[in-house]
């Protein structure tokens, strides 16, 4: 199949008139940047042109007179103009048909400053040209369309109206154009919006499935109910003391040993809140004995149930057992069965 590219202007004194281009020279390389050169940062460049070889003072290898059939010649000014096509049409064993297009094209995509790989990626002011790849651009769309539905799926099959306040929670922090407000937005409000942003970010939307959202959610509900303060994307102690300037620091902060009563303290004042803690049975004065070791294990499993393993690990560690005994214990029903356990 034939495939074709188009460099196209949008800076009108190049809509009629080339632009000339040489490859620059990098100290740092101590070659010319060309696409064929190179790169020490690059492991995939080792084989490429040295700079004698692009200058001809050195003779190509036969192999890589077969890898690079055209040299692009860093002496050599290149004019590039509007309406200009590059065949990256390749045989059926993956030669080019046209290498000196696909070396120029290789040339405008990886070292061209003024060029944008597509019209959408386009910045006003700095790219003169940008690159019309209609294949490549039939590619993109499909992909953001395959991630859209999948972002889509996820919030109306796999979410509760609490989850997607959750995951709301962590879009409002990450996203600077998304700001939830709980109290503004019913289910169908922030349904509607998540539906949006499905379409527009839905790379954003699935990264909520990753393993560490759920620790992103609980830290952003300490802050939002006010066990812990936030100050932009700083967190503080409810005394003033930094956690963290991020939620990865505020998470590193939750895992020190020295830490552990801290948090063990900030999930019981979440669980208050949002009325998870066991109801106190009233106590009956004709009834002086002790709890049984059953009603005590049913309190405990009322209380962890809808923990997960982050927050039984810390409520272990609350309680001083042995780290050694729950330290590998890597599933929520294995954490509650050890806990329960403990009851006596």
């Amino acid at each position: 199949m034939k495939r074709t590219v188009k460099l196209i202007a949008v800076d009108k004194r190049y809509k009629e008139s080339s632009y000339p281009f040489r490859p620059v020279y990098s100290e740092r390389l101590g070659t010319y940047k060309t696409g064929q050169h190179i790169d020490p940062a690059i492991p995939e460049t080792s084989g490429n042109l040295t700079l004698d070889e692009m200058t001809g003072e050195v003779k190509l290898s036969e192999d890589k007179r077969k890898r690079f059939p055209y040299v692009i010649k860093p002496e050599v000014q290149i004019n590039f103009v509007n309406g200009q096509e590059f065949d990256l049409t390749k045989e059926k064993d993956g030669t080019p048909v046209n290498p000196k297009d696909v070396a120029l094209f290789n040339l405008l995509r990886e070292e061209a400053w003024f060029v944008s790989p597509s019209k959408d990626k386009l910045i006003p002011r700095k790219h003169y040209f940008y690159i019309k790849d209609d294949l490549f651009e039939a590619e993109q769309r499909v992909k953001k369309s395959d991630m859209a539905y999948r972002a889509e799926k996820f919030i109306r099959e796999e979410m509760t109206p609490e989850g997607l306040r959750d995951i709301a929670l962590v879009l409002s922090y990450k996203l600077k154009d998304f700001n939830y407000k709980a109290e503004k937005f019913t289910d169908i409000m922030l349904k509607d919006r998540l539906l949006e942003l499905c379409k527009s970010k839905p790379e954003k939307i699935l990264e909520c499935k990753e393993s560490g959202t759920s620790d992103d959610i609980y830290v952003l509900k300490l802050a939002l109910h006010g066990i812990i303060k936030r100050r932009g994307n700083d967190f503080y102690t409810d005394t003033g003391s930094l956690i963290g300037t991020d939620l990865e620091q505020v998470k590193k902060y939750m895992r020190m040993d020295d830490n552990t009563m801290t948090v063990s303290k900030w999930n019981r004042l979440l669980a208050d809140i949002e009325g998870r803690l066991p109801q106190q049975p009233k106590e009956d004065p004709q009834h002086t004995s002790d709890e049984s070791p059953n009603s005590k294990k049913e309190n405990l499993y009322e209380e962890i149930k809808d923990k997960d393993i982050a927050e039984l690990r810390k409520f272990a560690g609350s309680k001083r057992y042995p780290k050694s005994e729950w330290s590998e214990i890597t599933s929520e029903s294995q954490m509650i069965k050890y806990l329960l356990g403990k009851v006596k």
